[in-house]
């Protein structure tokens, strides 16, 4: 009896029941939903005719709209996303019920508080790989990159029906479902096609804090594809990217750290980055006794940085800059913090440098022999050992130094592998 009191005219009422459905069991509310679709799609088709009623006006005054109609889809959505936020799996049950067009026609409603909350159910559903298809399949992603570019949150709102922090939530869902989508290969070159990239880019640039990290994020998973990658590069992401490594929040760090290693992938871009002086920003992140080891985060945006620095050593003008600012201490001290992933890292980092002479006297300088040692007695990944072990035949090369690898004990931690 609670969904019909949802079309109440009295607003408490109206409010308490929404509030009631929302935290209700998952099964009371199966049965309900195609009553549900059908109010809602009343309600949508109702502000849909007024829309066209007052076409002459670029976003319609809230004021000519139904109160009731847009409490109605308000209200609708709320236990919508309810439903979706409980467990991915209702994502099935909703898109076979009949929500998903009505979704993403409500992100077109001139009301920012109906974008948000229609953007966030989608990027909820999008936490379900089974329902990426389904989504992209009934045109959300021009739908998403419409509201990453719908306004300039840098600006103060300036429309009469613009909350401005619904506006910058919906920027902020929009990009993170977008950021789930670019997760199916198959569905990253729509992105671009829609012009995401470009979006993605601005919204990096000028969005808060939290839409810096969805954006980044969304960068980083278009570009594992190669090609994606360089068209990211081209559209100008390597200053912006950077920039965010340097301004923005740790999380948002830590996406744009992984963008920037997918970039660094290609030869093609690997000029570029260095030309925006990404190796002396990569390195002068990189303080091991600044670390703290309980955050997952902070280890994991310096184990990008040496990953980004490992893939730019195929570059000669690279392992100049690392030469010259001395990297290789600092490296060498991040294998103390005995994180399995970091070592990979860095000892896959030190394997790149270490077949250049040079490179070969500065690693044996920075005490690297004993913890490359350590790591090829280690439990750790075969990644590990193999970067470590090879590492350490390299060096070899120069007999002082292969005399220095066996009285470390080399010989026997490879015996024992």
């Amino acid at each position: 009896g609670l969904l019909p009191l949802i079309t109440s005219e009295n607003e408490i009422l109206s409010e308490e029941s929404t509030n009631s459905l929302v935290q209700s069991q998952l099964w009371t509310m199966v049965p309900l939903l195609p009553t549900l679709r059908e109010i809602a799609s009343e309600s949508v088709h109702f502000e849909t005719s007024a829309r066209k009623q007052y076409s002459h006006f670029e976003t319609p005054p809230i004021k000519l709209y139904s109160s009731k109609n847009m409490l109605i889809l308000l209200n609708s959505l709320k236990i919508i996303a309810s439903v979706a936020q409980r467990d991915t799996e209702n994502n099935t049950i909703l898109i076979r019920n009949g929500f998903l067009p009505m979704v993403l026609h409500c992100i077109g409603l001139p009301c920012w508080k109906i974008r948000e909350i229609a953007t966030e159910i989608l990027s909820i559903m999008a936490h379900n790989r089974s329902s990426v298809g389904a989504i992209v399949e009934h045109g959300a992603i021009e739908k998403l990159v419409g509201m990453v570019v719908s306004i300039d949150t840098s600006m103060p709102a300036a429309r009469i029906n613009t909350t401005f922090r619904e506006a910058e939530r919906t920027q902020e869902y929009a990009a993170a479902a977008l950021l789930l989508i670019a997760l199916e290969e198959s569905q990253r070159q729509k992105i671009v096609e829609a012009s995401g990239i470009e979006a993605l880019i601005e919204l990096l640039k000028k969005g808060n804090d939290k839409a810096s990290v969805e954006a980044a994020g969304a960068l980083w998973n278009l570009g594992a594809t190669l090609e994606i990658g360089q068209t990211i590069v081209k559209t100008g992401a390597v200053p912006i990217l950077i920039e965010t490594l340097k301004t923005r929040p740790l999380l948002a760090k830590v996406q744009a750290a992984g963008a920037l290693r997918n970039l660094a992938i290609l030869e093609s871009n690997k000029e570029m980055l260095i030309s925006h002086d990404i190796v002396p920003v990569l390195i002068g992140m990189i303080v091991p006794g600044e670390v703290d080891r309980s955050s997952k985060d902070e280890v994991s945006l310096l184990s990008k940085l040496v990953a980004t620095i490992r893939i730019l050593c195929s570059n000669h003008k690279a392992l100049e800059q690392i030469s010259n600012l001395e990297a290789i201490p600092l490296l060498v001290d991040l294998l103390k913090l005995q994180d399995e992933n970091m070592c990979r890292q860095v000892a896959g980092a030190l394997l790149a440098l270490s077949f250049t002479r040079n490179m070969r006297n500065l690693i044996a300088k920075a005490d690297a022999i004993q913890e490359l040692v350590r790591l090829v007695a280690s439990d750790y990944g075969d990644a590990t050992i193999i970067s470590a072990a090879g590492c350490l035949w390299n060096l070899a090369m120069n007999d002082e130094l292969e005399r220095q690898i066996v009285k470390e004990k080399a010989i026997e931690a490879l015996i024992h592998r």
